[in-house]
């Protein structure tokens, strides 16, 4: 059974292209500060998942993750588990369980600022096809957030790109000290939520 927990949040990105990650443009715009990254609050929430059901997790586990206010860096937070499945075979799993949980992650002394829901299913699915699409160029400029941009990306598609994870990689860590990440991530060194979503 997944386990409450608590962090401290940790920015990995501060001079990130995204310049809402530093302190100068996040302030601008009416921030207290640099924002954690998305994809290492969906980590947080993903934690007690990878430490509670490990490789299951991993190789089973499904999640949607909204984020609806900032996390600053240095900031503590506690995840709470809630609405835990109970283990149930399921005659259409072979014996096979379902788990999962919804949990709410929560600064301290503020309202909740993201929430999740977890579900590790009872049996592997097969992994995604490659679409063969088209590789882009890493060092291509951004392209503006406009809706004409967006609804042209929407008609031809995104490029593909390639990734290759390491642990020295920026996002190699959800949190400031490596060894305090799930087991999965700190000892047997697969790629963390934070850097897997990054590049999604």
């Amino acid at each position: 059974m997944a386990q409450d927990w608590k962090g401290t949040a940790y920015n990995q990105v501060p001079h990130s292209r995204n310049e809402i990650h530093g302190d100068k443009v996040a302030k601008h715009f009416g921030f207290k500060g640099g924002l954690v990254p998305g994809v290492t609050v969906s980590a947080y929430l993903l934690h007690p998942a990878a430490v509670s059901y490990g490789m299951d997790f991993l190789e089973r586990g499904f999640a949607h993750v909204r984020v609806n206010s900032p996390l600053y860096d240095e900031q503590a937070f506690k995840v709470h588990i809630e609405n835990q499945t109970e283990d149930q075979a399921r005659p259409q799993h072979q014996g096979q369980v379902d788990q999962g949980y919804s949990a709410l992650l929560v600064p301290k002394g503020e309202a909740p600022c993201a929430t999740a829901e977890i579900h590790i299913a009872g049996t592997k699915t097969d992994p995604p096809r490659r679409r063969e699409d088209e590789l882009g160029d890493p060092n291509a400029p951004s392209v503006p957030a406009t809706r004409a941009n967006m609804e042209s990306l929407r008609e031809s598609g995104c490029k593909a790109f390639t990734y290759r994870w390491n642990a020295d990689h920026e996002m190699s860590t959800y949190l400031r000290e490596k060894s305090g990440m799930a087991p999965p991530y700190s000892m047997d060194e697969y790629a963390n939520p934070s850097f897997v979503l990054g590049i999604s």
